[in-house]
C-alpha cells in the first residue's frame, strides 16, 4: 500500500486548481457522451470505437510499431468519418449544452393546469373518434433545425381549436401542432421520420415522425392513431402506449423535469443522474492520472529570441548584435507538454541603464515563459553596451 500513500502525497503536493477544472471539463464531456450513447441504437459502433481506442492505447504502451503506424496513418480519416456519420448527434449534444448553459433573456412560458387539461381532453376525444393527431410539447432545445413548414398561430390551446386543426378536412391535419407553454406556436409542421423504424413497432407515419423528433431534441410528442384510436407518447427516442390518466401525469412530469419550482438549473443538473455523473468523474480522473499527471522534473534547453526595448539614442548594443540566446528551463513534464517554444522570449528594457554601465545582465526576470517553469541557465548571461564614437566635422 506504500504506492498508494505515495500517490496521494504526490496528488496533495502537485494538484492545481487548473487540474481540478481540467477534470471537470472532461467529466462533463464524458457525461454528455455517455448520455448520448445510452439513447442511441448504434451502440455496436460505440463499442467498436472504444475497442479501437483501447487497442491504440495498448499499441503505444507496448511499442507495437506496425499497429501504431497503422493507427497514425488512418486516425485523421477515422475522425473525419466519425464526424460525418454522427454529425446530427454532435449537433444535438451542442444543442443540449447550449440549452443548459446559456441563460434565456426572457422567462420561459410554462403551461397552467388548464392548458394541460385541455390537451389531455382533446387527445382523449380525438382518440375516441379515431382522428389522427400529432402534438409536440416543446422542451428547452430548439426545434427549427429539425422541423419543416408550418403556419404560425400564437393562440391558446382549446378543444374547438385542436379539433378543427386535426379534422380530416383541415389542410394541416397531417402535420403536427407545436405547443410552447400556454401557446400554440405552429400547426401543420412536418417532423423528421425516425432512423429506427423497428422502434415504432410497425405503426404509421405519425408514430415514426413522433419518434423521429424525440430522437433529435427533448420535446414530448403525443400521437393519436387514427387506425386504432390509441394514444402514445415519444420521448428520448422511445415510444410508449399510454392511457388518459397516465398521460396527464406524464405531461406534468415532463414540465416538472424542465422547470422544477425554486431550483436553480445548476443545482438541478448536479442532482440528477448521479450514477452516470459519478461514472463520468471517475473516468475523467483516471484519464487525467494516466495522461496528464506527470510530476517528474524535466530540463530543456531552447534557443529563444532577444528583444531590446527603449534603447537610448547614445547607446549601441555591442557587435555582433546578439539576437538569440540559449535558455535552460526546468519544470514538470506536463507543463512542457503544453509549452509553445515560440512563447519563450528574452526581453531587455534598456531605458534606465546608467551611462557608466557597459554591461546588462540577463536574469530570470527577463525571460517571458509560462508559469511553472524556472530558468536554470542563460547563455550568454550578459549583453555588452558601448557609446558610439564621437563624430568630427569634416570627417
Amino acid at each position: 500500500m506504500s504506492w498508494l500513500f505515495s500517490l496521494l502525497e504526490d496528488l496533495r503536493a502537485n494538484v492545481r486548481v487548473a487540474d481540478v477544472i481540467d477534470i471537470f471539463v472532461i467529466a462533463v464531456l464524458i457525461y454528455f457522451g455517455l448520455t448520448w450513447a445510452r439513447r442511441k441504437t448504434s451502440r455496436p459502433v460505440i463499442v467498436g470505437i472504444a475497442a479501437l481506442s483501447l487497442l491504440y492505447f495498448l499499441a503505444r504502451r507496448l511499442e507495437m510499431l506496425m499497429t501504431s503506424l497503422l493507427f497514425q496513418a488512418g486516425l485523421t480519416a477515422l475522425l473525419v468519418a466519425l464526424v460525418l456519420v454522427f454529425q446530427d448527434d454532435l449537433r444535438r449534444m451542442f444543442d443540449r449544452l447550449a440549452a443548459w448553459g446559456v441563460p434565456n433573456p426572457r422567462p420561459r412560458q410554462l403551461p397552467d393546469r388548464g392548458t394541460i387539461e385541455t390537451v389531455v381532453e382533446s387527445v382523449s376525444q380525438l382518440a375516441s373518434r379515431k382522428i389522427g393527431a400529432l402534438i409536440v410539447l416543446k422542451g428547452k432545445e430548439p426545434l427549427e433545425r429539425h422541423t419543416r413548414g408550418g403556419v404560425s398561430v400564437g393562440g391558446r390551446p382549446s378543444l374547438p381549436l385542436l379539433h378543427s386543426i386535426f379534422h380530416p378536412a383541415s389542410p394541416g391535419h397531417d402535420g403536427a401542432v407545436v405547443i410552447d407553454g400556454d401557446v400554440i406556436r405552429f400547426l401543420g409542421v412536418h417532423l423528421p421520420l425516425s432512423r429506427n423504424p423497428d422502434a415504432a413497432g410497425g405503426a404509421g407515419t405519425r408514430h415514426a415522425a413522433a419518434l423521429g423528433l424525440s430522437e433529435c431534441c427533448d420535446s414530448l410528442v403525443i400521437v393519436v392513431s387514427e387506425e386504432r384510436g390509441t394514444v402514445s407518447v415519444a420521448e428520448h427516442g422511445e415510444l410508449q402506449l399510454i392511457d388518459r390518466s397516465r398521460l396527464h401525469a406524464r405531461i406534468e412530469e415532463f414540465y416538472r423535469k424542465l422547470h422544477p419550482d425554486g431550483e436553480r438549473p445548476a443545482v438541478r443538473w448536479l442532482g440528477g443522474n448521479l450514477g452516470l455523473k459519478t461514472t463520468a468523474v471517475v473516468l475523467a480522473s483516471v484519464l487525467w492520472l494516466l495522461f496528464a499527471f506527470r510530476v517528474e522534473t524535466v530540463q530543456r534547453t531552447l534557443e529563444v529570441p532577444i528583444e531590446y526595448r527603449n534603447v537610448a539614442a547614445d547607446w549601441v548594443v555591442g557587435e555582433p548584435l546578439p539576437t538569440r540566446a540559449s535558455v535552460t528551463l526546468s519544470g514538470s513534464a506536463r507543463v512542457f507538454d503544453l509549452l509553445d517554444p515560440a512563447s519563450v522570449v528574452i526581453s531587455l528594457d534598456l531605458r534606465d541603464v546608467p551611462a557608466t554601465q557597459r554591461e546588462v545582465q540577463i536574469g530570470e526576470s527577463n525571460v517571458r515563459r509560462p508559469s511553472g517553469l524556472s530558468v536554470s541557465e542563460i547563455d550568454p548571461a550578459a549583453i555588452r553596451l558601448r557609446k558610439p564614437a564621437p563624430r568630427h566635422d569634416g570627417d
